[in-house]
């Protein structure tokens, strides 16, 4: 073994493969991209390959695979430049457009790799993996339906390949297909019963269906293949929140956070969205405040949310303006930003009524007459008093505090002992007239007499002694 780790008549074969012409092509794409990454074979492979080029400055195949080697190296730019040579040469070199495609794609440039993957399936119209190709490139442009015939087709030409069944279930979700979408899910575990991913995908749109129950079975059948990976923890405590298992749900959420402390915006979107959900405001604006803290500036208007529906209309105003300042300068972008500006608009409109309404409420008590507002006080304060007087035995009452008895309270305290005494003596007569009419005269009268109304005279009676004591 040499310092490449590999043996040197396998480095002179694939030369000899790749300055040959493109037969056994994927053979020596598959061999390129094993040895790319093995220890100490980076300057072995690129001097390779120069010398294969300089052998053969004519020969599209040459630059063909040292832009194979580039782009396993993610170096998409020199990738790009091999490829266009390599094109001129020959445009309609088998393979050539597709990694084309590949690059640009990488680089971003998705309606131009569409365009090339077309390109190559005229010349090779049974790739399955340019059928795949333009199929993703269409689900990532929003293009579902577009999406789902290539990535039919791509099947139809290998139904071995789990990304297709992925992406085609995933642009069925994103179409509102959602029983498709799942029936498409359980399709490819009969074929892949071991790959989290169809499971998590599964478990998902279970989610979206409300068929929590299924949603969380999924969750934990990923969990159990891959336990590493946060998103079915996340899945399974949304689920369980659905559920009302809020401790639960909480606890899941976070392990999620334990197993991806770096990546953790989304599990903590999600857990604050949850906790809102379940009216725990509390912990949703902690969630949110958090979110902020790691640059997450649609943090401010999720907890100005939270404030208000909290009853925290000053704090939710300072959060809806801050969520203001990041649209304007551009930190949120796109259609969320011109959604956002909108209920923005709305939620400050009714802030800023309820604060309106809380200020006026709190002037009006203000400019209330000092004068009427003393005199009610007092009025309440004495029939609590005069109610919770205790009486001696000898009728007098246990003041509490002097009164003079030449004070317009003790006035207006007599008048209403006067008036008690009056309604109460009313109500006694006519009960006693009542039952005089409708009993003999053997009949005991005080049966039919109110009880409570005997009570009223006698207290009133007292109350009555007591302020004329005064």
């Amino acid at each position: 073994m040499t310092s490449l780790e590999i043996p040197i008549p396998e480095l002179e074969q694939l030369f000899q493969n790749i300055c040959k012409r493109k037969k056994n092509c994927i053979f020596i794409i598959s061999k390129i991209q094993s040895l790319t990454h093995m220890k100490g074979l980076h300057e072995g492979m690129m001097s390779l390959l120069d010398q294969a080029i300089s052998l053969n400055p004519t020969k599209s195949n040459t630059y063909f695979y040292k832009a194979v080697f580039l782009l396993e190296l993610e170096k998409y730019q020199d990738a790009l430049v091999l490829l266009d040579k390599a094109l001129n040469i020959n445009p309609k070199d088998k393979y050539t457009n597709y990694y084309k495609a590949q690059v640009l794609y990488k680089l971003n440039q998705k309606e131009e790799a569409i365009k090339f993957c077309e390109k190559e399936l005229q010349i090779v119209p049974s790739c399955p993996h340019s059928h795949l190709l333009k199929g993703k490139i269409s689900y990532d442009l929003g293009r579902y339906s577009e999406a789902v015939p290539s990535l039919e087709e791509s099947l139809k030409l290998d139904s071995t390949n789990l990304l297709a069944y992925l992406v085609k279930a995933k642009a069925l979700q994103k179409l509102g297909n959602l029983h498709e979408a799942k029936l498409f899910c359980e399709t490819g575990l009969k074929i892949f019963p071991d790959k989290y991913q169809l499971h998590l995908l599964k478990g998902r749109i279970c989610y979206e269906l409300g068929e929590y129950l299924l949603a969380i079975s999924s969750a934990e059948i990923a969990i159990k293949l891959n336990a590493k990976n946060p998103e079915a923890y996340v899945l399974k405590a949304m689920g369980a929140c659905k559920l009302r298992r809020d401790e639960e749900a909480m606890r899941t959420f976070d392990e999620a956070i334990r197993l991806d402390p770096r990546n953790s915006v989304t599990i903590y979107l999600k857990k604050g969205m949850a906790l809102f959900e379940i009216c725990r405001y509390p912990e949703a604006i902690n969630c949110f405040t958090h979110l902020i803290t790691l640059g997450f500036r649609k943090g401010y208007y999720l907890r100005g949310k939270a404030y208000l529906h909290d009853n925290q209309l000053q704090l939710a105003l300072e959060d809806l303006e801050q969520a203001t300042v990041a649209i304007e300068r551009g930190e949120i972008e796109g259609t969320e930003a011109k959604q956002l500006r909108e209920l923005i608009k709305d939620y400050k409109k009714r802030i800023m009524e309820e604060l309106k309404g809380i200020k006026e409420s709190e002037m009006d008590q203000e400019n209330k007459d000092p004068n009427l507002r003393t005199r009610e006080d007092e009025a309440v304060t004495f029939k609590v008093k005069a109610k919770s007087l205790p009486l001696q035995e000898n009728n007098s009452v246990i003041t509490e505090f002097p009164m003079n008895p030449m004070t317009p309270r003790v006035v207006s305290q007599q008048k209403e002992l006067n008036f008690k005494l009056i309604q109460s003596e009313t109500k006694f007569n006519q009960v006693a007239e009542y039952s005089s009419t409708r009993c003999t005269e053997e009949q005991d009268r005080s049966s039919f007499l109110n009880i409570d109304s005997l009570k009223e005279i006698e207290e009133a009676k007292k109350r009555e002694s007591c302020c004329a004591m005064f």
